[in-house]
């Protein structure tokens, strides 16, 4: 993994500061922001960041300005919109970098969590998956809580226009946060668009939180459309510090990263255009899906065939086109048979030639997209994916023609078709 920190600049020219823990074999991506006058070192933001690295995610951190941590600015500027504004530069500049990947998971706790749940209103087709974690879901709601809700200190904050109290996270020093937070606050509620949450959401919240308390989160968990989790943490106040709850949380957020990390199979109409996204196993006769397929020569004009292993679901032991795979979500051809390529024979920075589109319509229904690449590897320099391939084998191709005809069981019922394709 490789750890790095960078300074970049928001949309008003200020320093943001961004932690990037970057896996070697990334499995998906993961943003994950503090709360108000958080910072990205906090023991329950780097727990939340540890569950996906620990699950083969990147994970990128960051302080928002106007906190306490090393960006920017000052406290008492802090507002609901500068938190959502820094959330969406800082995504902004992470298209530029070669480890972005859509869609991609967000992450992030009390003002954090509503920031994230308004991009993935605004943006649900780039969200993988939502964990809003002791959320502010409305300012609104806000005002009604416990810890605001005493009449004589929301009027002392008005009429005085600070509310002044000691950082938890960094004792010693005074927060200073003026009425025109609150103001700018009210202007948010996660349940006005609350049904474009389609993504699954993660929800956690201690039963002592008198700053998000249990009975907001259910006000939010009630009304997600989509898969939903509610976790509430025993004798854990607003921010999560103690050792044991942070254990606890962190194996409930892995286990949600592990059941949705599987990326869903891009579904598309009879001309190949996407029109949604289905999980392995969930595919039905009418959906026709994608598929990338890579033919192998050498230079003696053999070609290079893979046997599928036995454990597989479609046709099991059964020799076929030396790379091939279904196109998940956020990724098109040419990416899915690169990804492939070096998953199931140790490929890699190689240079593929885009042949034909076929489309098959016998037992499974879908588009596969042909690329070519001549090689004269040997066999042992293929480093196969044992889980995936059981052998491969450098057929030439008269035998292959032979072999068809002789033992047309041992191959895929499509393989014939393959061959005269590029004879």
């Amino acid at each position: 993994m490789m750890i790095k920190t960078t300074t970049i600049k928001n949309r008003k020219e200020q320093n943001i500061v961004v932690l990037l823990e970057l896996s070697d074999n990334q499995k998906g991506l993961a943003f994950v922001m503090h709360g108000l006058g958080g910072f990205k070192e906090q023991e329950h933001i780097k727990t939340f960041a540890a569950a996906f690295k620990e699950e083969g995610f990147s994970a990128v951190r960051f302080d928002t300005t106007n906190t306490l941590g090393e960006s920017a600015g000052k406290y008492e500027d802090a507002t609901t919109t500068n938190y959502y504004e820094d959330l969406e530069d800082v995504i902004e500049w992470s298209k530029s970098q070669d480890w972005y990947k859509e869609p991609f998971w967000l992450c992030c706790h009390s003002l954090g969590g509503i920031s994230i749940a308004l991009f993935a209103e605004k943006n649900p087709n780039m969200v993988k998956a939502l964990a809003p974690i002791s959320t502010v879901v409305s300012g609104k709601l806000t005002m009604e809580k416990p810890k605001y809700g005493e009449p004589d200190e929301i009027k002392k904050w008005r009429e005085t226009g600070w509310k002044i109290s000691e950082s938890k996270s960094k004792p010693g020093v005074i927060k200073r946060l003026p009425w025109s937070f609150m103001e700018d606050k009210l202007k948010y509620d996660l349940l006005d668009n609350v049904d474009k949450l389609t993504m699954p959401v993660l929800l956690m919240v201690g039963d002592q939180d008198d700053s998000t308390p249990p009975e907001h989160q259910q006000i939010l968990y009630d009304k997600l459309p989509g898969d939903k989790e509610i976790h509430i943490i025993k004798d854990a106040p607003h921010t999560f510090n103690d050792a044991k709850q942070l254990v606890e949380i962190k194996e409930i957020m892995r286990k949600w990263i592990r059941k949705w990390a599987k990326p869903r199979i891009t579904i598309v109409d009879k001309n190949d255009k996407i029109i949604g996204y289905k999980e392995r196993g969930t595919l039905t006769k009418d959906d026709i899906y994608r598929v990338s397929a890579l033919w192998i020569t050498n230079s003696n004009r053999n070609i290079l065939l893979a046997r599928r292993h036995h454990t597989k679901s479609h046709h099991p032991g059964k020799w076929g086109p030396a790379v091939a795979g279904t196109v998940d979500e956020g990724e098109d051809y040419e990416e899915n048979i690169i990804k492939e390529a070096e998953e199931e024979l140790g490929l890699k920075n190689i240079k593929l030639e885009s042949d034909q589109k076929t489309e098959t319509t016998r037992e499974y229904h879908h588009f596969t997209q042909w690329f070519t690449l001549t090689t004269d590897k040997n066999i042992n320099d293929f480093k196969i994916q044992e889980d995936e391939v059981e052998e491969i084998k450098w057929f030439p191709a008269e035998e292959l023609s032979k072999q068809l005809e002789e033992h047309p069981e041992q191959f895929l019922p499509t393989m014939k078709k393959y061959l005269d394709l590029f004879k």
